[in-house]
């Protein structure tokens, strides 16, 4: 049987527990104490980052838009961390708007994957997909192979050769002829290209610069020296009698370029010319500074007896010419 018990102005069931468990009828509320559970916070939702529009910097900080999911509660047990490479770098407390600014982070030389987390009385969120920015503020090599500094040149024209970074682009000027040569490194780095040069100093100047806009600056003055290619032509004989034809002669051209070394590789054109009968002409290529015509037939029909010619016509690589001379007689 149940008893009334008068309390103060309370009225109390005796006999009826009145602990607020599941189970006590209608309306009765939970105490988390007395029946051992707890209220379950869920995890926070993942931040989302901003990609910035420059990925590759040469800055050492950059700003890092962070947008956050409209879900997270916006109160002082929530906050907002940002990482770099796996380490915190700030953390504040998450703004009433949607999305936040951290401005002027410090970026690491070289890589710098940037994630974010929400962290709440939950734990921490998942981290944000990581946004990649390198910081390259270093400036490319630069190293000239040939020519020497302060190398004596007797050509008109130079040929630079050197070693930048792979993709970067090398500017090449000549201060003395205006000139300006651009050329971009290969694969590992190599570069060539060939500037003018003007009689007495060249100061040559070149600068590489790398995707990001670093630079680096070598100068080196090249002396370009007055002189002129030569030849000089021989025949096998300088005296011939007109009842000796049919005969035949050679021709010998030697050949020396501005610096007054043997020039390999230029056109020769050697002609002949017999009193009498037309001109014949050979065109061969230098070796060594010499080129040669060996076994000119010289023929009987129509020769008369007076002086003949013999000349050659040499074309340097570089474009310059030089010709030579020489006699002979038919008697």
């Amino acid at each position: 049987m149940l008893a009334l018990l008068v309390v103060g102005t309370s009225i109390v069931l005796a006999g009826q527990s009145l602990s607020g468990r599941e189970g006590d009828g209608p309306g009765a509320s939970v105490n988390p104490a007395a029946t051992g559970s707890s209220v379950v916070m869920p995890v926070p939702a993942a931040p989302t980052l901003v990609v910035p529009e420059q990925t590759l910097v040469t800055a050492r900080t950059t700003d890092i838009g962070v947008a956050i999911p409209a879900s997270v509660p916006r109160d002082d047990t929530y906050r907002l961390r940002l990482y770099i490479n796996g380490e915190v770098v700030r953390e504040r407390r998450l703004p009433p708007r949607d999305s936040v600014t951290f401005r002027s982070v410090d970026l690491v030389p070289g890589q710098n994957a940037i994630r974010a987390a929400i962290v709440g009385p939950a734990g921490e969120s998942l981290h944000s997909a990581p946004v990649m920015i390198t910081r390259d503020d270093v400036a490319p090599m630069l190293r000239v192979a040939e020519p020497a500094p302060d190398a004596h040149l007797h050509a008109d024209r130079t040929l630079v050769r050197g070693r930048t970074e792979a993709g970067a682009e090398v500017t090449l000027t000549n201060a003395a002829t205006a000139d300006e040569v651009k050329v971009v490194g290969n694969n590992d780095g190599r570069f060539e290209a060939t500037i003018g040069l003007a009689t007495g100093s060249n100061a040559l100047t070149l600068v590489a610069r790398d995707a990001v806009g670093n630079r680096r600056r070598v100068t080196l003055t090249i002396i370009r020296e007055d002189g002129e290619a030569s030849v000089r032509l021989t025949v096998s004989r300088e005296s011939i009698a007109l009842l000796e034809l049919p005969a035949s002669m050679s021709l010998s051209a030697f050949i020396t370029d501005a610096s007054g070394a043997p020039a390999d590789g230029a056109d020769v054109t050697f002609s002949m010319s017999v009193p009498g009968q037309s001109t014949i002409t050979f065109p061969t290529t230098s070796s060594a500074g010499v080129a040669v015509w060996n076994g000119v037939r010289l023929p009987r029909e129509g020769a008369l007896t007076g002086q003949g010619f013999a000349t050659v016509l040499v074309t340097l690589p570089t474009g310059q010419s030089v010709q030579g001379s020489a006699t002979f007689s038919v008697r």
